[in-house]
């Protein structure tokens, strides 16, 4: 046995030599994860856990009993297997133990990406440089909710994509199953849809014009991809409800106006990162095409617009370059060797995986305030509970952030709450009084809250709001701590 073991050891330590920075990188990304673990805690959390409890006590919901102001309206829970998923996680143990969950799926997506990259040929010094804005953007899109069992399905549906395009094989198939599975999840699947049908468009083009080469069974494969994604993106239990959910969330140029992660990417500090992995990777696209296929010249492309389109979308781009990219970029660098002392690297390695390991179990043996007490504490969701007790009639505005994580720890709010993450099943015009409240636009902004008692405001970007609120007679502050203010109006 103990030769056995030795020759493992020694694989192990070649290597972590050879993927030292790699590794590295992934190190460095999961601890950043987990040390950013409480600010991925946010209303869209808040909300797959309150849609999974739904679901689970209820089954599919067909109109909305949780909020208010749309009450009664057709809900699709298009992500409903998700927030189900995460529902149950949360009941087997804790709410930390959904967090690390998060972390996992997020980690085995990075993980894939960069095999995917080293397996396409990239150099693990190419994957390296790639994964430094990549990891960023990705860190920044890192919120627990049930996009985060989508990134996993995204990085197998390009690896399968990419795998296919270098070498026909049958187990590109494998998508369709895999889109059917994310219909479920997350309304992102309309993005791997997409990808799979540019795909299989490209694949019919290619045989066809091989003519007497051409194979039957490859034709009729790149049919089945170019037209099925279309169909997967529907097959739900909501079924052809689901046009409606896509066009009032996807296609909805008003959420930009409430929600800041559906505002254009243009360049910023925030996006820097984006922009410097896209401007990368259009240099590496112009001094060597032939490294990447068409396929993945057009995928980066749509998802690269897709990012300008929308902040949240920068991420599916980010995860796809770091997999594509680093080829190209192998290929035009000048690979050192020998520099770095073997020990060094694998020294560094070593250390990451152990890093990671130190922070999961530092995570896991934290308490479960410190997921929620800076941001969600116990102490103001007391205080509406027994505000709201005293007036059974009382309804409740509250911000969009504390909203969903008050109908997680206060069941009983459901329906007395005006309005929480949801805002596809919000009017036009009710998107429009959040605009002119957020913004304090027009003599009638506070028309948002004048039919609610309850006032529940962050103290950042709702001071001023509170400010104003606090001049009418008879409004009283009943709660005030670093991250939010409650008030009481008079009954009308």
């Amino acid at each position: 046995m103990e030769p056995t073991l030795t020759h493992r050891g020694a694989r192990v330590l070649a290597w972590l030599e050879l993927e030292s920075l790699p590794v590295t990188v992934f190190g460095l990304f999961v601890c950043g994860l987990i040390i950013r673990l409480p600010d991925q805690l946010r209303q869209d959390g808040w909300l797959a856990l309150v849609s999974g409890r739904v679901v689970a006590d209820s089954g599919l919901p067909s109109t909305d009993t949780l909020t208010a102001w749309t009450a009664h309206v057709q809900w699709v829970d298009q992500q409903w297997l998700g927030q189900l998923f995460l529902y149950r996680i949360a009941s087997a143990g804790n709410l930390r133990l959904v967090m690390l969950v998060h972390v996992g799926l997020l980690a085995a997506a990075m993980a894939a990406a960069l095999a995917a990259a080293r397996w396409r040929g990239g150099s693990a010094r190419s994957v390296g440089l790639v994964a430094a804005p990549a990891l960023v953007v990705i860190l920044m899109s890192a919120q627990m909710r049930a996009q985060s069992l989508a990134y996993p399905l995204f990085v197998a549906t390009a690896w399968l994509l990419i795998a296919d395009s270098r070498k026909a094989s049958r187990r590109v198939l494998l998508v369709l199953p895999l889109l059917v599975l994310w219909a479920n999840i997350h309304g992102s699947v309309v993005l791997g849809a997409a990808l799979t049908t540019v795909f299989g468009v490209l694949l019919v083009v290619r045989t066809v014009r091989a003519k007497a080469g051409s194979s039957r069974e490859v034709l009729l494969r790149g049919a089945f991809l170019a037209v099925l994604p279309c169909l997967c993106v529907f097959a739900s239990p909501y079924g052809s409800s689901l046009f409606h959910y896509y066009g009032s969330t996807a296609f909805n140029s008003s959420f930009a106006r409430v929600v800041s992660e559906w505002q254009h990417s243009w360049p910023s500090l925030l996006t820097l990162p984006f922009y410097v992995l896209a401007g990368a990777g259009a240099w590496l696209l112009l001094r060597n095409r032939r490294a990447v296929s068409t396929f993945e010249q057009l995928a980066l492309l749509l998802l690269f617009l897709a990012g300008v389109a929308a902040l949240r979308n920068m991420v599916w781009f980010s995860f796809f370059a770091l997999i594509v990219l680093p080829l190209p970029l192998a290929q035009r660098l000048r690979e050192v060797s020998g520099r770095e002392s073997k020990t060094v690297k694998t020294a560094l390695a070593a250390t990451a995986i152990a890093a990671v390991s130190v922070a999961g179990a530092a995570a896991a043996s934290r308490p479960e305030s410190w997921l929620t007490s800076s941001v969600y504490p116990a102490a103001a969701a007391k205080a509406v509970g027994a505000a709201a007790a005293t007036d059974p009639t009382a309804r409740i505005y509250s911000d969009v952030r504390f909203a969903d994580w008050l109908l997680w720890t206060r069941p009983e709010l459901a329906g007395r709450i005006a309005y929480d993450a949801r805002f596809e099943l919000l009017s036009n015009a009710e998107l429009d009084r959040l605009y002119r409240l957020q913004n304090e636009l027009t003599p009638q902004w506070k028309a948002a809250v004048a039919d609610h008692r309850l006032v529940v405001l962050p103290r950042g970007q709702g001071a001023a709001t509170a400010r104003a609120l606090m001049t009418e007679d008879g409004v009283r502050r009943i709660y005030r701590d670093s991250s939010v203010v409650i008030l009481v109006r008079p009954r009308n």
